[in-house]
């Protein structure tokens, strides 16, 4: 599918993420969707990836945030 790109990080909101997603129900996406392990934590963030024809927005705690910042290299917000 190609590489990941980051087209933004928002603070976290339901409205950003589709019906039925962990995002919309208030979970950590980036780590049950994306990486296949469920999540406790509470999302911090929303973030947009584009690769391919496909921009899914994840769900991100912010264990998450930190660890999408170090694999695709965006600043995080000052004090997380």
């Amino acid at each position: 599918m190609g590489d990941k790109k980051i087209i933004w990080v928002k603070p976290f909101d339901p409205a950003n993420h589709k019906p039925e997603t962990e995002g919309q129900a208030g979970r950590c996406g980036w780590h049950g969707t994306n990486e296949g392990v469920p999540c406790g934590e509470t999302p911090f963030a929303s973030v947009k990836f584009h690769y391919a024809d496909f921009q899914p927005v994840y769900s991100a705690c912010e264990r998450a945030v930190r660890e999408i910042s170090e694999r695709y290299g965006f600043p995080i917000p000052p004090g997380h």
